[in-house]
């Protein structure tokens, strides 16, 4: 099965994964259906790093040197 998905996440926390590559899975909670209301539109993707179109860029800051955030 090929399925797509268009949309963009800024600043998911941690996502950057241990070596800033991006995570080796990462989860990802979407709206996939604007006609079934708040909760039953809902669905989980697992995504892993290399995935097509998936990609992190890095965002470096002055506090919170542990927590890395992407974009």
């Amino acid at each position: 099965m090929s399925t797509s998905w268009n949309g963009e996440k800024h600043w998911p926390c941690n996502a950057g994964g241990w070596d800033l590559r991006g995570a080796d899975v990462s989860l990802c909670i979407v709206r996939t259906d604007r006609t079934r209301g708040a909760q039953g539109a809902l669905s989980a993707i697992l995504a892993e790093r290399g995935t097509a179109g998936i990609e992190f860029e890095v965002i470096d800051k002055l506090a919170h040197q542990t927590c890395q955030t992407s974009r």
